[in-house]
């Protein structure tokens, strides 16, 4: 078994350590002293912390992403939400595409489960969010300087309430 170690130690002093208990696997020398593997002093470091951290995590952030609310504004026009809301069967989606939340654009497996999700927090916080009205270019431009800005409307009634949709299923 070889030791290397920077500091200055006697061999005499590394054999006398060596035999008292029985050795762990060595990995480090710390001010003079040999430090059985794991009783690393200092603190932890984190992996990959001056190199970016972790590289997928865009590709994460992506990978459940949903609907934005100007395309579900587009989703509660009469004739689309009709037929997002009627599909047909597709063995591909959750509850072979029956049971849709249109205003989070989300598939459940039964109407036990949409019914527990209109009664969520997230889904209510949609609800809230779709009550104003979608961002536009023109309101860009005019936030801009090219026109004069104006605060964005609420949304009277957002049709496919949770309540409609309660009284149909049952």
């Amino acid at each position: 078994m070889s030791l290397q170690c920077r500091s200055n130690l006697a061999i005499s002093e590394v054999k006398a350590f060596l035999a008292s208990p029985p050795p762990l696997l060595l990995d480090t020398c710390v001010d003079r002293v040999l430090v059985p593997f794991g009783e690393k002093m200092g603190r932890v470091r984190h992996k990959n912390a001056n190199r970016g951290g972790n590289k997928d995590k865009k590709k994460m952030k992506t990978k459940r992403r949903s609907k934005d609310v100007d395309e579900i504004h587009d989703d509660l026009k009469p004739a689309k939400a009709a037929a997002l809301m009627n599909q047909d069967v597709d063995l591909d989606l959750p509850g072979a595409a029956q049971h849709y939340c249109l205003h989070c654009a989300r598939y459940f497996i039964d109407s036990h489960a949409l019914k527990e999700h209109f009664k969520s927090k997230g889904h209510k916080r949609r609800l809230k969010e779709l009550k104003t009205e979608p961002y536009t270019q023109k309101e860009a431009e005019s936030a801009a300087g090219m026109g004069s800005y104006r605060q964005p409307n609420t949304v009277d009634h957002v049709p496919y309430v949770t309540e409609t949709m309660d009284e149909t299923e049952e």
